[in-house]
Parts: structure tokens; C-alpha cells; sequence
């Protein structure tokens, strides 16, 4: 749903763009501007690649901050390096080989700086842009001459102030739009929670046919996108300098808080995606009835309190109200509509209090009802027959989503008590106020990836754990290592606990001869131990450095702009020297650096739209020619004309480099007959083929200069996200496993793992829009790749979910005594995950014997249903301790972990289809060549064949 108060009026900014670019052509047009500078045009340049970045004033006055940064760098590294040209040329005669050399050189070092502080640091991409274009522009005018003058300094450094002076005027205006956008953000994210618990609770209470799976997965992925995208909207949203009441910091809880909703909804999707109530017995129509009324009335008290949380919003943040939005019964009397109270949000917690309780209490009564011993039609049962219809698939997919609502009904609850602080610090902050900014160092890496936020609510608080138990045993071991490598007797390990035994292995030195070293031998040890490190630390260095993509960024840039200087360096004489001085084709080294990007899709994506900008832009350009002539006023009136839609483009669409490019074209044509005796039909051709050739140069160079595809991308970021998984369930089962007891703070483990996987996953979405672009000889079966990005997200999720439940199961019956099945489950999914990772990576087909996690999990199933079997014959039922609440959860882990087994499965499909397979077997040798085992007996490693002719699952076309 878009809410209208999601962006802010678009068009006080466009009204701000236009009196800018207003002012900027009047002073191009000045007669004594045009004695200062023999480049007027470029105050409009400059203008409109580096400011106006966003619709608040706060990002207007830091582009004006970092911009200034960026142009006296730019204006000191190359009036620097000119000045040491000169000296050369001073020395050694005008136009010698060492003054042009340094100004290649310089040019080289200066786009690879440049550069790499654009790929590295995002935030600083129009400082350093600048910077580029001002060094450049200052490096390449007046080559080879021992002449040195301040117009290389003052003639572009006005230019750039008056830019930066005008365009900070004409920003003021967006000081009365206190709107706070981050607000209207955290409000749609709420209402997709809302409409995302709406529709999963009918489907999975009503099972209608309204409410389809497609339908629940595309609110999933929103979702996921939105909570992404909110903690970087929130450190952009801590610059702003708006007028207002509450800044930012009080929306860091609930930001935190969509994360972990998002989760716990995402935890029961699938039992909801899946029910029917068709596969249903009796007795799980039964259970169903029980608890399906109070089921109902907890989720209609949660939609209630995510409706009073985004209504909580909406009034601290003085936004406008909106029709479409869902409201709470809480705040209305009749007809008419009360106004909000932060005692809305204490009411809406305790009601919340009264329906969990409410749900809990039939949980048990159901659980009841489910293990007594006799049937729905009340004949006896033995404890194998009960077990049978308790451990059944339909029953674990209930228990997960009635656990998933419990957890979401938690978290609801920790909602309303920060939108109830929320309510109170609007209350005492009085009347509106200029909020300033807060600056740190976060916002360098702001535009690249998201920044979680960790500790931002109680939940995430340390409860004395040592997180760095794990890290410190490695370092333990590197260091004994290095010990026996030095004195030759490796010594005892510490004696640790096992995990369910006290015995403790001492290592026996009993046999072992001691060996004696000279004080020599030592010495030299010592030092090639040392000079090992350093090598170590080295070969590190250099092994970053190689595979980098931001070095390599940088050498992209710095040999294009080299190559592309080339003509300037030449001597005088040269036919493409003259050309160059005559035509200012530094504009094609500008351009250059403007159009290159990351991947070979994204360049050819954006640089099309900049192409047919620039052609656009000289159109018009020579329109006003035609009309205007040397009529100043005219040119003044015809480029702010411009301005009026290339602004609705920028604001309001997704191509905004298109008209970016157009406004500095129609500049630099009209205002060139001024200065220079030249037809404008000429230099106007002249100015727009250089910046198209620089265009086009930045896609060569791509093609040529270390090559990044979108397509190796995607797949390298799908086998990192593989094996960032892979580690994060290490991380989850192996605490789980090895104590009988799970903490608290066991919630916050793998949370550092879980966001790199969702920075990946998000790369490699963008990575597929880039990849129908590229130019490739190799199929590119893009529905598959997003099917694989579907699966490995749905993964991520499941552990997420696993985490929670695994905090309320009972340990004793469900992990210790079923060790050894859980030990092979994760080893198995342990390995199909490796396996997986390395055929993307490698892009190789898969092995032809996979392990079989399917069938580990059969088999852990069944070892926990004969424990519930042999717990129910002992009594268990009437001590109270098997209809718990804990054994919902187990239940609910059992249909978790079973939907880990499938995604694996058709991760492993997919990858199949994509990669193929290692085959040694046709399949046509007889069967009886086969031994023929009993059901009863299965190995763990069960084979997989990986025939993508016969699979039926996922046929369709590539």
C-alpha cells in the first residue's frame, strides 16, 4: 500500500531546483562573470552534479560540506602538480617531455584516489567526483608552458563557489518541510507487518481461498526490502535539519522491532501457505477448534496494536493522516475518532496480556485433547497410535504458526511500549524546534549497505554471557600450536567439561621424549618465526589488494583517464593536441569517470539513459540557439524552462542521470560562442561526442579492464551467502547441542552473520536486474537465480525461527537423548551446504551423492516420538510436563527443521538445474545389480541422482 505521506511534497524540492538553476544561468550571463571566468557554464555544472542530493536541508548542507572538501583537494592536487610542471618546463624548456609526463602521471594518481574513495566510501562519491572533475579540468588546460598563473585556481574555484553559494540559497526553502521521511517509511513497513499477519491468519484459520500463497510471498519479499532499507534511512535520517518536535533516535526501537516481526512472521508463512483443511483428521479439526477462537481474537488485538503503533507514528512525527490506512477500534467512540493517549498503548498491551494468556490455556487444553488416550470417536488408543497423529506433519505446521503468533504477540507488546514513549517524548518536547544534525562516522558506507542496530531494545541486552568464549578457545589452540612448533613438546590441553560427561582426556608425555634444542637452533627458530608473520601479514596485504574490487575500480578509472589524457600530453605540434585544446575534450575524461559503475549491466543501463540525456540536452540546446542567439535574458529563461521537468525527472523517477546529463550539456553549447570563435553547430557536436566517448569509454574499459559480469557477481555473492549460512547454523547448533541450558543473550549469537547474509542477498537482487542487460554467451536463467535468492532467504529466515523456538523446548527429551539424530541432521544439511557453495563459486556441477537430510530428519522424528512414546507409558501425561506448552514448540522446531530439509532440497534442484551434474552412472545397468535394503534400514548417506531431464520439479523453460 503507498501511503501519501511515505515521500515528502515533491515539489517544494523541484520549486528549489528550479530558482537555483534560475540564479546559476543569470550569473552565467553576468558580463563580469564572464571577465572572472573563461567557463561560465560550469557554475551550472557544477550545480547539478552535486547538489540538490535529497529533499532535506540537512543533506543539502552536507553536499555542501563535502563538496567544498572535495573541490579544495581537487583545486590543491592540481594546481600543485601544474605548479611542478611548470617547474620542469622552466628548466627544461617549454613543452619538454618531464612537464608532460608529470601531468599524465598526476591525472593517473588522481582518478585512482578518486576512485577508490567513490567505491569504497559511497557517502563520499560527489566530494570525490568533484575532485576528479576540478583536478582533471585544472591538469590539462595550459600543458608544457613555465608560465604559471592564479586563473587555473580562481577560474573554476568561482565557478564552484558560486555553485555552492546559490544552490545553499535556494535550499533554505526546504527548511519548512518538516516532514520527517524515515517517519512515513517506518509506517509502510508496519502496515505490510499488518497486512502480512491479516493475511496469513485467514489462510491459516479460515483456509479460503482469498488469501493465496503468491500473495503471502509477495508481501514477504516487501517486507524483507523495507526492513533492509530502514536502518540506513534512519543514520541518512540523523543529518536531516528539518523543523520539527522529535528527531530521529526515538524510531531506533521500532526499526528494530519490523526486523525481528518480520521474522517471527516469516517463521509461520509456511504452515500457513501450506494448510488445507483436507489433509486434516479428526483430531487436528479438533485441536483446530479449540484454539481457533482465541487464535482469532489474539491476532485481531495484534493488528489493533501495529494499527495504534503506526497511528503512534504518524502524530509524533506531525504527518498528515490517511484514508487508506489501517485504523484501531481503540481510537474511535461511535462514528467519531478519539484523539491518541499513550494510555491507547498500555490498554492495547494488556489486552494483548489477556489474549496470549487466552491462547496458551487452550494450547493446553487442546494438547489435551490430542494426547489422551482415547479417539475422537472414544475408542482406546495405544501410546504408538497417539504419537502417530501428535508427530504428523499438519500438526507441526499448526504448532509453528501458533508459535510464530505467540512470538509476533511478544513482540507487538514491546511495540506499544516504545510508541508509548514515543507518545510521551512528544508530549515534553512542547513546541517545534530546528533539529540539527548528528554527525559520526557511519554515514561513510550509508549508501553501499544497511548498518544493523544492534542493542535497540531490552531484548538485546547482555545478560553476562562471554561472547568471546569461542574466539578465545581458537586463539588457545593457534597458540599451542605455535608453542609445540618452538619447544617441540606439545603441552596439555585445559581441562574443559564435555558436554553430558565429566571425564576429561589428559594428553599422556609419559613416552614421549623430551627434545632439546641449542640456544642457536632456538634463535634462529625465533626469528624465522618472526619473519614468518611478517610474510604472513604480507602475502595478507597483497591478497586484499589483488582481489579487491575497489582497487580495481580505481585501476579502471586511472588507466581510462590516462588513455583518454593521452592527446593532452602530446607535444604542441600534434594534429590531436590541437584538436584537444580546441574542442575542451576534457570532457571526455569527465565523462569517463561519470559512467563508470560496478558491473557491466548497470553501465550499460545507466550510460544509455546518459547517451540519450546528452543527445536530449544538445537538441534543446540548439533549439535555443535558434531562438535566443545572444540574447542572454532568453538563454536564461529557455535553461530554467528545462529545469521544470528534468526536475520532475530526477524527483520522481528512477533514471535521474538522464536529465542530469541533459541540464550540463544545454550549458556548455549555448555559452561557448561567447569566448570562443567557433561555430556553435561545431563545438556543440564537438563537447556532446566527447562526453559520449567518454561514455562509451567507461563501457569499453569495463569490458576489457578487470571485467566484473553481473552474472560471476551474482553467483560469487550466492556462495557467500551460502557459507555465511552455513556458519550462522555451526553458530546455532553448536551451543544448542553442546549445553543443557540456553540463555538469554543465546538470541543475539550469529546476529553479525545474519545481517551479511541480508546485505548479499540484497547485492544479489540488485545484481539480477543488472544481469538482463549484459552482453553474454552463457544462458542466464534469471527465474531460477531468483528462485535460488528466494530459497536462501526462506533458509535464513527458518533460522531465525529456529533460534527463537529453541529458547521454550524441553531440552532433556528433545536434544540430549536424541544427540546423535540432531548430530547427523546438521552434518548432513552442513554438507549439502558446502557442496552447494562450491559449485556456485566454482560454477561446477553438483556431486553425483549428496547426504540425504530428509531422511536424517525422518529418523530424528522418529527417536523423538519413541521418547514421547516411552514418556506417555511412564506417566508423563499426568505429571503435567507433556501437555506443556514447551511441547508446542518442539512440535513447531520438528515442522521448522523440516522446512530447512525441503529448501535445501530445491536449493539443491535448482543447482542442479543450473550446474547439472557429475554423472558415472546412466541409470541403465540392471537393477538387481543394486543391493536391496529393508525400509526399516536406511544408511544416512543416502544417494541423490541428479538427472535434470527427469526432474519433474522444476520444469519449465531457462
Amino acid at each position: 500500500m503507498g501511503l501519501i505521506h511515505s515521500q515528502p511534497a515533491w515539489y517544494l524540492p523541484a520549486f528549489c531546483r528550479v530558482l537555483a538553476t534560475c540564479l546559476c544561468a543569470i550569473a552565467m550571463a553576468l558580463p563580469w562573470v564572464n571577465a572572472i571566468t573563461h567557463f561560465p557554464h560550469l557554475i551550472l555544472v557544477f550545480k547539478e552534479t552535486n547538489y540538490f542530493p535529497d529533499v532535506g536541508l540537512g543533506a543539502q548542507i552536507e553536499a555542501t560540506v563535502l563538496t567544498s572538501a572535495g573541490a579544495m583537494w581537487g583545486l590543491g592536487y592540481g594546481n600543485s602538480m601544474l605548479a611542478l610542471s611548470k617547474f620542469l618546463a622552466s628548466k627544461y624548456g617549454d613543452d619538454c617531455i618531464q612537464s608532460r609526463a608529470v601531468i599524465a602521471i598526476a591525472v593517473c594518481l588522481h582518478a585512482f584516489t578518486g576512485a577508490y574513495l567513490i567505491s569504497k566510501y559511497p557517502r563520499l562519491m560527489r566530494a570525490s567526483t568533484t575532485s576528479i572533475y576540478l583536478g582533471v579540468w585544472v591538469l590539462l588546460v595550459k600543458i608544457g608552458t613555465h608560465v604559471m598563473t592564479a586563473d587555473s585556481f580562481t577560474e573554476p574555484g568561482f565557478c564552484f563557489a558560486a555553485a555552492a553559494v546559490l544552490s545553499f540559497l535556494c535550499a533554505l526553502p526546504l527548511l519548512l518541510n518538516n516532514r520527517s521521511q524515515l517517519a512515513g517509511n517506518v509506517i509502510e513497513a508496519y502496515s505490510t507487518v499488518h497486512s502480512l499477519l491479516k493475511a496469513s491468519t485467514e489462510q491459516m484459520l479460515d483456509r479460503t481461498p482469498s488469501s493465496k500463497p503468491e500473495d503471502l510471498d509477495t508481501l514477504a519479499g516487501q517486507l524483507f526490502k523495507q526492513s533492509q532499507s530502514l536502518p540506513a534511512k534512519f543514520l541518512q535520517a540523523t543529518f536531516e535539519m528539518r523543523w520539527g518536535r522529535l528527531p530521529a533516535d526515538p524510531l531506533k526501537d521500532l526499526i528494530a522491532s519490523v526486523e525481528r516481526l518480520r521474522a517471527e512472521l516469516s517463521l509461520g508463512l509456511p504452515a500457513a501457505k501450506n494448510s488445507g483443511l483436507e489433509h486434516l483428521d479428526a483430531s487436528h479439526l479438533l485441536f483446530l477448534d479449540t484454539v481457533e477462537s482465541s487464535t482469532h481474537a489474539l491476532g485481531q488485538e495484534l493488528q489493533g496494536a501495529i494499527a495504534l503503533v503506526m497511528e503512534s507514528v504518524r502524530v509524533a512525527y506531525d504527518l498528515p493522516e490517511d484514508a487508506d490506512a489501517p485504523g484501531s477500534d481503540r481510537l474511535r467512540s461511535g462514528g467519531a475518532k478519539l484523539p491518541l493517549q499513550p494510555e491507547h498503548c498500555l490498554t492495547a498491551r494488556t489486552a494483548i496480556d489477556g489474549a496470549s494468556d487466552t491462547l496458551r490455556t487452550d494450547i493446553r487444553r487442546a494438547l489435551n485433547k490430542l494426547l489422551d488416550s482415547h479417539d475422537v470417536a472414544g475408542s482406546d488408543q495405544t501410546s504408538e497410535e497417539v504419537m502417530e497423529r501428535v508427530f504428523h506433519r499438519e500438526m507441526f505446521g499448526i504448532s509453528l504458526f501458533l508459535a510464530s503468533l505467540l512470538e509476533v504477540s511478544g513482540e507487538c507488546w514491546n511495540a506499544l511500549k516504545q510508541s508509548e514513549d514515543l507518545l510521551n517524548a512528544y508530549r515534553a518536547a512542547g513546541k517545534k524546534r530546528l533539529l540539527r544534525p548528528h554527525l559520526s562516522w557511519a554515514w561513510l558506507g550509508i549508501s553501499e549497505k544497511s548498518t544493523a542496530l544492534e542493542n535497540a531494545s531490552a531484548d538485546h541486552h547482555d545478560d553476562g554471557t562471554d561472547h568471546n568464549a569461542e574466539k578465545e578457545q581458537s586463539q588457545a589452540e593457534v597458540a599451542r600450536a605455535q608453542s609445540e612448533l618452538l619447544d617441540g613438546a606439545p603441552p596439555a590441553y585445559a581441562p574443559t567439561a564435555a558436554p553430558f560427561t565429566g571425564a576429561v582426556v589428559v594428553a599422556s608425555t609419559e613416552d614421549v621424549p623430551p627434545q632439546r634444542f641449542s640456544a642457536v637452533n632456538k634463535f634462529f627458530m625465533k626469528v624465522s618465526h618472526r619473519t614468518l608473520k611478517s610474510r604472513m601479514r604480507v602475502a595478507g596485504f597483497i591478497r586484499a589488494v589483488r582481489n579487491s574490487r575497489h582497487v580495481k575500480y580505481a585501476i579502471r578509472a586511472a588507466l581510462g583517464a590516462l588513455i583518454l589524457s593521452i592527446p593532452a600530453v602530446l607535444p604542441k605540434d600534434s594534429p590531436l593536441r590541437k584538436q584537444f585544446e580546441k574542442g575542451n575534450q576534457q570532457w571526455q575524461v569527465i565523462g569517463f569517470i561519470m559512467g563508470l559503475d560496478m558491473d557491466v549491466g548497470s553501465i550499460i543501463r545507466k550510460n544509455t539513459f546518459r547517451i540519450l540525456g546528452t543527445i536530449v540536452g544538445c537538441g534543446y540546446a540548439y533549439l535555443c540557439w535558434i531562438i535566443c542567439r545572444h540574447n542572454a535574458p532568453a538563454k536564461v529563461v529557455m535553461i530554467t524552462a528545462f529545469q521544470i521537468p528534468a526536475s520532475w525527472v530526477i524527483l520522481r523517477t528512477s533514471i535521474p542521470s538522464a536529465a542530469i546529463t541533459a541540464i550540463v550539456t544545454i550549458p556548455a553549447i549555448i555559452f561557448a560562442p561567447w569566448k570562443e570563435n567557433s561555430n556553435v553547430w561545431v563545438m556543440g557536436a564537438s563537447k556532446a561526442g566527447a562526453l559520449v566517448t567518454g561514455l562509451a569509454a567507461a563501457l569499453v574499459a569495463s569490458l576489457l579492464i578487470f571485467p566484473l559480469q553481473a552474472r560471476s557477481e551474482f553467483m560469487t555473492q550466492i556462495a557467500k551467502s551460502i557459507d555465511a549460512l552455513s556458519l550462522d547454523y555451526v553458530t546455532l547448533s553448536r551451543p544448542f547441542l553442546r549445553t543443557s541450558q540456553v540463555t538469554k543473550d543465546y538470541r543475539t549469537l550469529g546476529l553479525d552473520i545474519e545481517n551479511k547474509v541480508k546485505d548479499r542477498l540484497r547485492m544479489a537482487d540488485r545484481l539480477l536486474g543488472d544481469m538482463a542487460l549484459e552482453l553474454s554467451l552463457l544462458p542466464k536463467p534469471t527465474g531460477f537465480y531468483s528462485r535460488v535468492e528466494v530459497n536462501l532467504r526462506r533458509i535464513l529466515d527458518l533460522f531465525l525461527g529456529l533460534r527463537y523456538l529453541r529458547q521454550n523446548i524441553p531440552h532433556q527429551r528433545t536434544v540430549r537423548e536424541v544427540l546423535d539424530s540432531r548430530m547427523h541432521l546438521v552434518s548432513s544439511q552442513i554438507m549439502i551446504m558446502f557442496a552447494l557453495s562450491h559449485c556456485f563459486r566454482a560454477q561446477m556441477p553438483l556431486p553425483q551423492f549428496l547426504p540425504s537430510s530428509q531422511h536424517a530428519l525422518e529418523e530424528l522424528i522418529e527417536n523423538l516420538r519413541d521418547r514421547w512414546v516411552s514418556s506417555h507409558d511412564e506417566g508423563e501425561k499426568e505429571t503435567g510436563t507433556a501437555m506443556d506448552i514447551a511441547s508446542l514448540f518442539s512440535l513447531a522446531e520438528s515442522e521448522a527443521m523440516a522446512e530447512v530439509a525441503e529448501a535445501l532440497d530445491d536449493l539443491t534442484h535448482l543447482t542442479g538445474s543450473i550446474f547439472g551434474s557429475l554423472d558415472w552412472w546412466d541409470g541403465n545397468a540392471p537393477t538387481t545389480a543394486l543391493p536391496v535394503l529393508n525400509d526399516k534400514k536406511k544408511h544416512y548417506w543416502n544417494h541423490v541422482w541428479k538427472d535434470i531431464t527427469h526432474r519433474k520439479a522444476i520444469e519449465g523453460p531457462m
